[in-house]
């Protein structure tokens, strides 16, 4: 054959056989749309020699992605299956049976054009077009010379190009060869994730197809990456797929490339600082490897490496030896035309041997090939996902906690991501369908928890609707349907997709493979937080409800509602049916003409009851309803607020710190405020006023310590005086005179709420100014006194009524709602933490219902906040019930070059899970098992304790909370050598909890404050050592709502936890320094910038405190992986280090000084406790002595432990942990000798 080329226009009358139908109406729809069609390959040969062509390939100057938009919306076409991802052919069945094979000129040739003089200059550019009239021009090729020109065209010289290329080997368009298509294809394949400079920061690594090289970006800190670094993989070699390992056991990250090209596997072995040696190739045959995955899959441990090879239609395996070399590659059938696009390897029948799985496209099936263990596996079965289901993707993961693998595939021809639960045997349930909508074209999943419920969900790339979505599971194999998770409307056409933590917030990122554009897209999780659609309960007609307040009234741990209903002369109770619901109504009298116009609880008589006090502004009074802890009440006791008074609002705390709630209530008319001392029986004093000015018509009151001296202050808002008023508390009932803030003359404030907004931890006040429709901050000094601050318009004509705080969002940042009268609606501003609110939400509560008065709680007790509101004009209580859904907000794009267009992307190993561990370490309460990865830790060298500390800083347990033990419960004791108990590298090892505390670990690792506080034992020393244990948990993972809380309840950022005051376990290492860390040491250690700043804040001499190994903080943070969270932690502190403590005008003492005076002080008050008792010492409780071991008497081991009492966990909760932990039932006698101890320990406390 010629090396040069003929271009011929066939006379359609000489060559009549050759037009079908079928064909002439394929051609007359390309021209329609203006793109030439061109019969290439063996075709024209046939031509040439007079022969009849046995089958004809096209060429065409569309794209892939015209071809595909002009033969789906097409009935006469069919489309069998799609190649266009990798060279540009698609096959189409014409009319019924004429079945040909179209490849897009426009793709092919691309890798021709890349000549940087010929790459348009908007290329560049973020978002360009990618229409017909952008394509790249051609260079001539100066020795073809053509016989027959039609046109002077770029489309024309496309075609001669094309043939010459065809020409010169005689070929037809078939897989073998296929390098010759794929030479021009530029797109890169896949994209690997990993930390390869052991910064713990995630990396990305790239093939590039055009340019035959990998590229490495480098995360610079927690928002960017740097620019890229480049390899070469070869001439020609076009690398498509990429995975990590550590395929030479140096504990560094090696890269292993699928060189499609050069039929080859190549070895990039990293040097861990972000280098690597030059590649090291091994064969493939001809196969043309498609994708690539590592495992052990003979269990001598060494990394293997497995392919799918789509020339062959089978997959390769080729085993390594554990110094980066790999042998010759083994194949395994997967079946003619099965054309294998991606594959990975897991243990589907839980024999620990593991398996491979294959999404076969071209037959329509997931393969499995199960393994001996041994490198050789069972012949593929397969289970079929549908005709043209045409699957792209799979991936394996546990989808509904029954300990077996199951699999989900990207079924491209059907729009659809295909489940198949495992029985754990190797066979599976038949697929359950999901549909990602319609011409979706999904071609690429990812499995992760995006949403942290700990139920796995999967993301997949929606390539043709240009969108990334998410199907979130409910933990049991089934999931809900599709939700979009990051869309852009224009050139975004996302090709392969990864899941890690970008920006270390402890959420999943997704990473996507921009194939059209050249660029790598970074997604950052985000939970948003909403509210749905008000649901109203009536409150009858004409009721007019005017206050709302939310409490359990009957004991069921769901919060009810109760509500002042002005227009009936009654309050309301609305009992919780625990979803979100409520009964109807039941309601109490407050007397004839009472018109109650607030509502406030509090418990009045010391029964644990929630009882109610309302302002009846009618009758002139206070009425207070007595709870009987079922859901009802007592008749209403009164008590006169004057003669005229109109109280309009009231609110309770303890003035006078003797323990009994109190009563403040706004005299509107007689222009004070009344105080109300209780005697804890339910009863009350008689009144005493402060005045707030005359003719100033007190609308609302609050209270808060707004001057830091443990001592109750009351703020309220004057209407008519335009003012805010604060009166001082002198903690014994009494009060300074009223000081005022004044808002500006003619606009009238209507409500108050209290809270810290910009978290300098002085509390600030938030006011409604209604006949502005604004709201007005004033920020608070600390020391009693405020300053006007930022004010927020809440609408035009909106009139805001009501007010509340709280965290709408789980932040941990006060957010502010707003009931708008005239408005008719909620509005909710969302707070920054710093006293800025910029954004706002609002929320309809209904046409001319005028609501007044809101309050903001969870009463579905799913953990997000909800809202309640008094609907005043349609006589409704509405309940807007908080929610939350995920969504991708895009972190940066960046580009991969003009040349490389990204097209695939690949999980790789950020957390070295993709590596052998050393050990596993498996915590039940959250379902959580840790890699350890240190070779260090050998067996005959390593005791049990040694793990254990590794253990405590994975989990973020203090060491005196757990144990480990084996898969079969067998225990072990801290001083014993693994090897001694027959452990081995690669064991999995169970850290077991106290018994019946697994609810409180669960909570404290979540950072569910209020359920934490719940479960804190009665018992003065268990409760001191809980606080600690929660604290030091909360230190770990960050939360700072209930570090906050615990702090308040008088634990010790710089105080060890100590062991439990009843139960210890292996006394042998009591004294290892590890058992001195603190939670301040957790906290830096964890690189917890927040907390670090909480405790330093709040007591800055915690800042002094030495570990166990007697490091300052400030050394201890130096010692971090170098990271911004470091250098903001370590900068912190040492800032800290310098400050000065001002004792007095003149006297200012060096912070050091200061911690080794309390120091002192401490010891003096527990030494006076010690010999005077708690009435001569200034301590407030019971000192806690339990600084190391457990209290002697209390010591009796059970099976290792020590006895555990519980007092304040029920039987049903303890026989439920002994379940799910398979711990060993006592028999009679230790059961009697448990009890014994369990008396004496009580006698003792």
């Amino acid at each position: 054959m010629t090396s040069s080329v003929r271009c011929y226009q066939l006379d359609q009358s000489e060559y009549i056989h050759l037009f079908s139908s079928q064909l002439i109406y394929l051609f007359s729809l390309f021209n329609e749309y203006d793109y030439s069609i061109r019969i290439i390959g063996g075709a024209v040969r046939d031509i040439l020699l007079g022969a009849t062509p046995h089958d004809i390939d096209l060429a065409t100057t569309a794209t892939t992605n015209d071809i595909l938009r002009l033969v789906q919306g097409d009935s006469n076409i069919e489309l069998v299956y799609t190649r266009a991802e990798h060279f540009g052919t698609l096959t189409l069945i014409v009319g019924t049976t004429v079945r040909i094979k179209m490849t897009s000129m426009d793709i092919e040739m691309l890798s021709l054009e890349h000549q940087n003089d010929q790459i348009p200059s908007d290329m560049n550019s973020r978002r360009i077009s990618n229409s017909i009239q952008n394509q790249h021009a051609l260079e001539n090729i100066t020795n073809v010379p053509p016989k027959t020109v039609r046109a002077s065209s770029n489309h024309q010289q496309r075609l001669s190009n094309l043939l010459y290329y065809l020409g010169k080997t005689c070929a037809l368009i078939l897989k073998p060869e296929a390098p010759n298509l794929i030479v021009t294809d530029s797109h890169p394949h896949s994209i690997a994730v990993a930390d390869f400079n052991n910064d713990y920061l995630l990396d990305i690594i790239v093939p590039y197809s055009g340019t035959s090289s990998i590229g490495i970006f480098f995360r610079q800190d927690n928002t960017t990456f740097r620019d890229q670094i480049k390899y070469s993989t070869g001439s020609n070699s076009l690398p498509y797929a990429v995975c990590v390992g550590d395929f030479n056991h140096d504990q560094q990250i090696d890269v292993a490339v699928a060189n499609y090209g050069a039929n080859n596997i190549g070895i990039f072995l990293g040097t861990g600082n972000g280098t690597f040696m030059s590649q090291i190739t091994f064969s493939t045959g001809s196969s043309r490897p498609l994708w690539i995955a590592v495992g052990d899959m003979n269990n001598d441990k060494r990394l293997d490496i497995v392919v799918a090879n789509y020339g062959t239609n089978d997959i390769g395996i080729l085993f390594g030896d554990g110094i980066g070399n790999f042998g010759k590659q083994n194949t395994l059938s997967t079946g003619y035309d099965s054309v294998p696009y991606s594959l990975v390897v897991s243990d589907l029948n839980n024999d620990d041997k593991l398996d491979i799985i294959v999404a076969n496209h071209g037959t329509g099936n997931v393969g499995l090939f199960v393994g001996h263990g041994n490198g050789l596996f069972e012949i593929q079965a397969t289970i079929s996902t549908g005709f043209k289901s045409q699957p792209y993707s799979v991936a394996v993961n546990d989808l509904n906690n029954d300990t077996y693998m199951d699999i989900v595939v990207t079924c491209s021809g059907l729009n659809t991501i295909d489940v198949l639960l495992g029985f754990g045997n190797g066979t599976f349930t038949v697929p359950y369908k999901y549909s990602t909508n319609n011409n979706s074209f999904p071609l690429s999943l990812v499995i992760g928890d995006f949403d942290n419920d700990n139920h796995l969900d999967i993301a997949v790339a929606n390539y043709q609707n240009e969108s990334v979505g998410i199907f979130f599971g409910y933990g049991n194999g089934f999931f809900r349907d599709q939700l979009i998770f990051f869309s852009v409307s224009y050139n975004f056409n996302p090709y392969s997709i990864a899941a890690g933590d970008f920006n270390g917030d402890n959420r999943l990122d997704i990473a996507v493979v921009n194939y059209d554009y050249n660029y790598v897209d970074i997604v950052l999780t985000y939970r948003n937080y909403t509210f749905l659609n008000q649901n109203t309960y009536s409150t009858g007609i004409p009721s007019s409800p005017r206050s709302v307040a939310v409490a359990d009234f009957n004991n069921d741990k769901q919060l009810d509602i109760v509500v002042a209903n002005y227009g009936t002369n009654n309050i309301g109770i609305f009992l919780s049916y625990g979803t979100g619901t409520f009964s109807s109504q039941i309601t109490y009298s407050t007397g004839d003409n009472s018109l109650p116009h607030a509502v406030t609880i509090g418990d009045f008589n010391n029964d644990k009851q929630v009882d109610i006090v309302v302002a009846n502004y009618g009758t002139n009074n206070i009425g207070i309803f007595l709870a009987y802890g079922n859901g009802t009440f007592s008749s209403q006791t009164t008590y006169s607020t004057g003669d005229g008074s109109i109280p309009i609002d009231v609110a309770v705390g303890d003035f006078n710190n003797d323990g009994q709630l109190d009563i403040a209530v706004a005299n509107s008319y007689s222009f004070n405020i009344g105080i109300f001392l209780g005697y804890s029986n339910g009863t009350f004093s008689s009144q005493q006023t402060y005045s707030t000015g005359n003719q100033s018509y007190p609308q609302s009151i609050a209270i808060g310590d707004f001057n830091n001296d443990s001592r109750l202050d009351i703020a309220v808002v004057n209407c008519v005086g335009f003012n805010m008023g604060v009166f001082l508390g002198y903690g014994n009932g009494t009060f300074a005179d009223q000081v005022s803030y004044l808002v500006t003359i003619g606009f009238c404030p209507n409500d108050i709420a209290i809270g810290d907004v910009n978290n300098d931890d002085h509390l600030d006040i938030i006011i409604t100014v209604v006949n502005s429709n604004t709201i007005l901050i004033f920020f608070g000094y600390g020391n009693g006194t405020f300053v006007k601050g930022n004010t927020y318009s809440t609408g035009s004509g909106a009139r805001p009524f009501s007010i509340v705080v709280g965290d709408v969002n789980n932040d941990s940042q006060l957010d502010i709602v707003v009931a708008n009268d005239n408005g008719n609606n909620i509005v909710v501003f969302i707070g920054e933490g710093d006293g800025t609110f910029p954004a706002q939400r609002t929320y309809s509560t209904g046409d001319h219902s005028s609501p007044v008065s809101v309050v903001l709680s969870d009463i579905n007790n799913d953990n997000i906040p909800d809202i309640v509101v008094a609907d005043y004009s349609t006589n409704m209580i509405g309940v807007f019930l908080g929610s939350s859904y995920m969504n991708g907000i895009l972190e940066d794009t960046y580009s991969t070059g003009s040349s490389p267009h990204p097209h695939g992307l690949a999980l790789g190993d950020f957390n070295h899970d993709d590596r052998i561990p050393d050990y596993r370490l498996f915590l039940p309460i959250r379902n959580e098992t840790f890699d350890v990865f240190d070779s260090t830790l050998h067996p005959t060298e390593t005791t049990v304790f040694q793990l254990r500390v590794v253990a405590s800083h994975k989990s973020g347990l203090p060491l005196s909370a757990f144990r480990l033990v084996t898969d079969t419960h067998d225990e072990l004791f801290d001083h014993v050598r693994l090897s001694q108990y027959d452990i081995d590298y690669r064991a999995t090892l169970t850290i077991q909890t106290w018994i019946g505390w697994s609810d409180f670990f669960t909570y404290a690792i979540k950072g569910y404050t209020k359920a934490v506080l719940k479960l804190v034992s009665s018992d003065e020393l268990v409760r001191q050592y809980m606080l600690q244990v929660a604290l030091y948990i909360s230190a770990h993972y960050g939360h700072q709502d209930l570090a906050r809380a615990l702090l308040q309840l008088e634990a010790r950022a710089d105080r060890p936890v100590g062991h439990h005051p009843s139960r210890q376990w292996c006394s042998t290492d009591c004294v290892h320094p590890e058992y001195f860390r603190c939670p301040i040491h957790e906290a830096i250690a964890s690189l917890q910038v927040n907390i670090v700043t909480l405790f330093g804040s709040r007591d800055v001499s915690i800042l002094q405190k030495n570990d166990g190994y007697g490091l300052k903080p400030w050394r201890l943070a130096l010692r971090q992986e170098v990271s911004q969270k470091q250098y903001d932690i370590a900068s912190f502190i040492l800032i800290k280090q310098f400050d000065g403590v001002r004792l007095s005008n003149k006297v200012t003492v060096p912070q050091r000084y200061v911690y080794i005076f309390k120091q002192w002080a401490e010891r003096a008050r527990e030494h006076v406790y010690a010999q005077h008792g708690l009435q001569c010492s200034s301590l407030k409780r019971k000192p806690l002595i339990n600084h190391g071991e457990s209290l002697l008497g209390y010591k009796v081991l059970v099976d290792g432990y020590n006895n555990d009492f519980q007092d304040y966990y029920s039987t049903a909760e303890y026989a439920k942990d002994k379940m799910r932990t398979g711990y060993v039932i006592l028999d009679e006698r230790e059961r009697i000798r448990l009890k014994n101890t369990e008396n004496y320990m009580k006698k003792y406390i």
